[in-house]
């Protein structure tokens, strides 16, 4: 999943933010199984997951840009 994501993020994902995306994706998969009552390995989940990660990371991507200006 996580090189997924990167893929799809493209010239939006930051180099060497791997533990981040990892971080992301482990809470919202948490969040998303305690919700649905499904288990990790749901792939019916999967895309649900992967649009929160991107989601999340654009947000805290955006927040760190705007901080360092």
């Amino acid at each position: 999943m996580l090189e997924k994501i990167k893929a799809n993020l493209g010239a939006n994902y930051i180099k060497n933010t791997d533990d981040v995306l990892k971080d992301i994706i482990e809470d919202i998969t948490s969040i998303a199984c305690d919700i649905s009552n499904r288990k990790q390995d749901d792939e019916k989940l999967f895309p649900y997951i992967k649009k929160a990660v991107r989601s999340e990371y654009m947000a805290r991507r955006s927040r760190r840009i705007t901080f360092t200006k």
